[in-house]
């Protein structure tokens, strides 16, 4: 799996992705439908992501993408917990130094990405993380 489908599996799992299915990757964008509930052909959306495989976030960002994901921590695609909170969240488990603000610099990358969702080919709204 390339580094842009796992970050995705971790940013869109945030989002309440249970699957991704990947239709189309080529060098600079990925084409696929997120699967929301495999049981309910309703609940899909499909999206693309135009980025290049060297233009994955860093390691920070994918962290806590991952975070986020793993420990339920957004309510639809809201942060719930204070930024403070979080920090001491993602520092504990990933064994990390960052400062406050070094963390906040992480996040604010985090929330500026922006995955187009798609609905019969045309780009309808976007997939994103704010607080």
């Amino acid at each position: 799996m390339s580094k842009r489908v796992t970050f995705l599996s971790s940013f869109l799992g945030a989002l309440g992705a249970q699957e991704l299915a990947i239709a189309d990757e080529g060098e600079y964008r990925i084409v696929g439908t997120v699967i929301f509930d495999p049981e309910d052909p309703e609940e899909q959306q499909d999206f693309h992501w135009c980025i290049p495989e060297g233009g994955v976030p860093e390691d920070q960002v994918f962290q806590l993408a991952a975070l986020l994901h793993e420990e339920c921590l957004l309510d639809i695609d809201t942060i719930t917990l204070p930024m403070e909170e979080l920090h001491t969240k993602y520092c504990a488990l990933f064994d990390s130094a960052l400062s406050l603000d070094e963390f906040l610099e992480v996040a604010n990358k985090l929330m500026a990405i922006e995955v187009p969702m798609l609905d019969e080919g045309k780009e309808t709204d976007r997939f994103f993380i704010h607080t």
